[in-house]
């Protein structure tokens, strides 16, 4: 089965550190892992709003249509997560929340969130207690913690001792996404209805 990886800047700031690791982490699956991967950089995008009208056909919102289409046709996911006041930002939250059609069920997301000091865990937390539940994503065990993010990631930092640890440590998750990746996509052929318990509990 090919793979076919979003990777998602979850900040709606433009030219955003988000961004920044963002497009590292693209090229890092596709020079190290071989995938075919695409970036989706949220701060492009005005997702619609959540009422009545979308929720009854959102395939005619063509915003929404547009991003649908590229989570559904994605094997896997990365999550590229700025933490704003202790949260993930609201934005991420909106897509995950317009995920009704089974775009992202049973493929496998790594989260990495982003802090420009030390912190990055809330967001982690936030996405596992609250992300999945009716749109059934997967977010697998590994997750990535990026401290001092301005400082990590720049061609000049790659001598850098915590930026070399830090690079290591996100190819090590990105091959366990993609080990994920070949597992879940049994369940998805599996003869389960996937689709017989739409809400969670």
């Amino acid at each position: 089965m090919k793979k076919q990886w979003l990777i998602i800047s979850a900040s709606s700031r433009e030219a955003s550190e988000s961004l920044r690791v963002a497009q590292h982490v693209l090229s890092q699956a596709k020079v190290e892992n071989n995938i075919e991967a695409e970036l989706l950089d949220l701060s492009q995008y005005k997702l619609p709003e959540i009422n009545n009208e979308l929720l009854a056909d959102p395939s005619k919102n063509v915003v929404w249509k547009n991003i649908s289409e590229k989570l559904s046709q994605a094997t896997g996911f990365v999550f590229v997560v700025p933490e704003w006041h202790g949260m993930a930002p609201p934005k991420l939250m909106k897509l995950l929340l317009l995920c009704t059609n089974f775009e992202v069920a049973h493929k496998p997301a790594l989260i990495v969130s982003i802090s420009a000091g030390l912190g990055g865990t809330y967001p982690v937390i936030q996405l596992r207690t609250v992300g999945f539940k009716n749109n059934h994503i997967c977010f697998i065990p590994e997750n990535l913690i990026v401290r001092r993010v301005g400082d990590l990631f720049h061609e000049s930092s790659g001598s850098h001792e915590n930026d070399i640890a830090v690079r290591k440590r996100l190819n090590f998750c990105l091959s366990i996404l993609s080990s994920y990746d070949d597992g879940l996509s049994l369940v998805r052929k599996s003869p389960v209805d996937i689709k017989a318990y739409p809400y969670g509990q």
